[in-house]
């Protein structure tokens, strides 16, 4: 009680004071999707966002006003999530899924005190769980060998081999268009990415100013985007009016473009076949990545090709690659400079 008087007068004392009403969480979390989500996230993240509050934290903390919220009723939430959050009650959500929780709470009500609707941030005294990093799995040379043989003769030899050889993510794949491809030069300008949502696929922006980059593709994805671009040709020609002319380099063959969840549906299909225990889409990136580094290019020429922001980006996810990369270092300065000792 003292605490609380302390802090109304304090909040008094430096104009900032906020009446207290009866607002709940959920009516909160309504405002920040409706007039800050809508603002600054893309749609699938928004669509995340939005699953996550409507399935886990309105039904908990959603009838609870806004000065009644307290940091133990965040912390007593985070607890019972992780132990029997999932809603087909097969035990609880993962750390990272409570985590994400974690930011939505802490931004929401970030939101609410900058908003005068609330005076602190309970979310500030709550302790968040912790994540364990996973280390990264990536796919052996031989590995990408026999994937890249078992998807011969599928639509989905092209994701796999730009995925493997450039290191791009799905939905830049996806949204590849010829346009964006100099046949001169073999240089590939990422201009846009498709996401994915339920059934409906959309247009988007690069993810950050790095994503929007180029790239030069190397011969074995040239030749085979080359018969892919014939194989296209012939059956535009075919199919003729019927034949969605929209310049897709992945697409079904009636031309409408790949949906990216399509992709990582047959991958999986791809890994059983090709004898490759199951693992996401995006290993071939972190697979393509790791190659690069641990053959001796240099981390900053990896973190363009990547489309990373900041070069501390890369370093950090391929940290594990790093140490391999300091022995091959050590060992050539002991090659060059031990025949100076001969």
């Amino acid at each position: 009680m003292h605490r609380l008087l302390r802090d109304v007068q304090s909040s008094i004392h430096n104009s900032i004071y906020v009446e207290p009403g009866d607002t709940t969480v959920a009516e909160l979390l309504d405002r920040y999707l409706e007039d800050y989500a809508s603002l600054s996230m893309g749609e699938k993240h928004r669509h995340r966002v939005k699953g996550l509050i409507d399935k886990h934290i309105s039904p908990s903390l959603g009838s609870i006003s806004l000065r009644r919220l307290l940091p133990a009723d965040i912390q007593r939430l985070y607890a019972r999530k992780l132990q029997q959050g999932r809603l087909d009650g097969s035990g609880g959500l993962s750390a990272q899924t409570v985590l994400h929780m974690h930011h939505i709470l802490h931004k929401a009500c970030d939101l609410a005190v900058r908003w005068q609707m609330m005076v602190r941030n309970p979310v500030g005294a709550v302790t968040a769980p912790r994540v364990e990093r996973k280390e990264i799995r990536v796919l052996s040379v031989e590995e990408i060998g026999r994937l890249l043989a078992a998807a011969k003769g599928t639509q989905f030899l092209v994701p796999i081999v730009l995925a493997a050889t450039t290191a791009m993510r799905r939905g830049e794949i996806c949204g590849l268009k010829w346009s964006d491809i100099n046949p001169d030069t073999g240089v590939l300008s990422l201009r846009r990415s498709l996401g994915q949502v339920g059934k409906r696929i959309f247009c988007k922006e690069p993810k950050t100013a790095g994503s929007r980059r180029s790239i030069l593709l190397p011969n074995l994805a040239i030749d085979v985007l080359k018969r892919h671009r014939l194989e296209q040709a012939g059956t535009r020609q075919l199919l003729g009016e019927a034949y969605a002319n929209e310049d897709w380099v992945c697409s079904h063959a009636d031309g409408r473009p790949l949906m990216p969840d399509s992709i990582s549906n047959n991958f999986r299909k791809i890994l059983k076949k090709a004898g490759i225990p199951h693992t996401r889409f995006h290993v071939l990136r972190h697979s393509c990545a790791t190659l690069l580094i641990g053959n001796g290019i240099p981390v900053k020429m990896v973190s363009e090709i990547l489309g990373h922001s900041s070069v501390y980006t890369t370093q950090d996810v391929y940290a594990h690659v790093l140490p391999h990369m300091q022995e091959q270092a050590a060992g050539t300065i002991d090659r060059l400079l031990s025949r100076e000792q001969r």
